[in-house]
């Protein structure tokens, strides 16, 4: 794990765009943007790309931070790299002494095995459904919020 430096951008949105299902085409470009924005970190081997992943922490209120992106290169789902990247995001929440880590993603009503694999993901590292809403991303995508206690 490095920190996210203005060199790993390409990298990172490479990862991005490999994962269309999860990230819209239209939507790589924002999050990429995000990584420059807030406290990111890149899964890599021996600190040189290519990327594994990327994590993204977000602080919308002092007590209570947010993965604002997470995302691991295909060839290396199910390898240990996202689990890797939220242990460093739940690191940086605690030393920043937030409370709680909560995470959005696709509501259980959103077709598609890979939201299943990631809400599943999301629960067996601790985090707990809190609420659904179509007020967050719109009626046709409505967001599941996972909250954890840190």
């Amino acid at each position: 794990m490095v920190p996210f430096r203005a060199e790993w951008l390409p990298a990172c949105r490479d990862v991005l765009a490999g994962l269309p299902e999860w990230f819209a085409p239209s939507a790589v470009e924002g999050y990429a943007a995000d990584l420059t924005r807030f406290p990111s970190w890149v899964a890599c081997v021996h600190g040189e790309p290519p990327a594994l992943g990327c994590v993204t922490v977000s602080a919308p209120q002092a007590a209570a931070f947010e993965v604002h992106l997470l995302a691991v290169a295909r060839e290396r789902h199910r390898q240990g790299v996202g689990s890797l990247l939220l242990a460093v995001a739940e690191r940086w929440a605690r030393h920043c002494k937030a409370r709680y880590l909560h995470v959005k993603t696709a509501g259980a009503g959103q077709p598609g095995a890979h939201f299943e694999r990631t809400r599943a993901f999301y629960l067996a590292r601790g985090f707990t459904p809190l609420f659904e809403s179509d007020r967050l991303w719109g009626p046709d995508n409505p967001a599941l919020v996972l909250v954890k206690a840190l």
